[in-house]
């Protein structure tokens, strides 16, 4: 499924703090929201081993359409269709998937413009439906 991830190279991305429309906003996912949460803090918690940063949990984001609508001219809504799938393997070998989660939806992505580069600037969901296990078994933090 999923390479490693370059957590590190996220920070060159993103505006320095999420702080547009909804910021951070996994309502329909995990049931949080985050408001105005510097990139630093979204960094450590997406790759903390509770969410992307666990070894035994491999994911795939396989996106579809998309639109692009220019808010003003320093902030950009994308909108893409998502598919997300997530498996969680028993122990290091990942000889054995002991839970499943998919979900399909639509993930919003905020983008502004920080000295003339467009940076990631904060995310929305809206999952339409799911396959297997909402969450809880792959990733303990959410809700089912």
């Amino acid at each position: 499924m999923s390479p490693s991830i370059n957590f590190d190279g996220m920070g060159s991305t993103s505006s320095g703090a999420c702080t547009d429309f909804d910021s951070i906003d996994y309502t329909t996912i995990t049931g949080q929201k985050w408001n105005d949460m510097p990139s630093e803090d979204f960094i450590q918690m997406i790759s903390s081993e509770a969410v992307r940063g666990n070894k035994l949990v491999k994911s795939q984001h396989f996106l579809g359409q998309a639109k692009y609508e220019r808010i003003n001219d320093g902030l950009i809504l994308a909108s893409y269709q998502i598919r997300a799938a997530h498996q969680r393997y028993n122990d290091a070998s990942q000889s054995e998937v002991v839970a499943r989660s998919h979900s399909h939806g639509i993930i919003h992505h905020y983008y502004t413009q920080v000295e003339g580069q467009w940076k990631f600037g904060g995310l929305r969901t809206a999952s339409g439906w799911y396959e297997h296990s909402l969450g809880q078994k792959v990733f303990p933090f959410m809700k089912d």
